[in-house]
């Protein structure tokens, strides 16, 4: 059972809970748990291009996105040394609430979703060498809306998005 542990409070997000149900499903499918090493950055309430102070948001060049590049630069590390070859498959993300609060538009958040796509894919294949796409795939908790009918903006966007990067 995984869990993210968080001062000194341990509990189980959709991210672990994900992972729970992969190793779970691979194992029914194969007859064994494969070697899958699942990583989360995050850092909650933060918009893609947030200014509050230098460092916040979750672009390149953000303390997030570093994080998520030491993740897989550790795991990588941790591979090489056991003889193995890390493949990084999937950016997943849970994200937008924080952006249609900042009234963020449906171009403007494709935008972003679309950029840090291509950047995490260059970052991680510099990193592992691998030549494979990594695909991004993109939920958030909440629509944002408060009225019955209101869709949020970025959730618009995270349907749009993978029709313009197609991945």
């Amino acid at each position: 059972d995984l869990r993210e542990i968080e001062t000194s409070v341990s509990f189980e997000t959709i991210c672990s809970g994900a992972a729970d149900v992969i190793m779970d499903r691979c194992n029914t499918a194969i007859g064994r748990k494969p070697r899958i090493i699942f990583a989360i950055a995050a850092l909650g309430g933060q918009a893609y291009y947030d200014t509050r102070a230098a460092g916040n948001g979750l672009k390149k060049g953000t303390v997030t996105y570093a994080e998520a590049l030491r993740l897989v630069k550790g795991a990588h590390d941790i591979s090489s040394a056991l003889g193995k070859r890390l493949v990084v498959l999937a950016q997943v993300v849970l994200h937008g609430e924080q952006d249609f609060s900042n009234g963020t538009t449906v171009e403007n958040y494709m935008r972003a979703l679309n950029q840090w796509q291509s950047d995490f894919e260059t970052d991680c294949q510099y990193i592992t060498g691998q030549k494979e796409p990594i695909p991004q795939y993109v939920t958030q908790v909440n629509r944002g809306g408060t009225s019955i009918g209101v869709v949020a903006n970025p959730a618009i966007a995270q349907l749009e998005a993978p029709k313009q990067n197609h991945k």
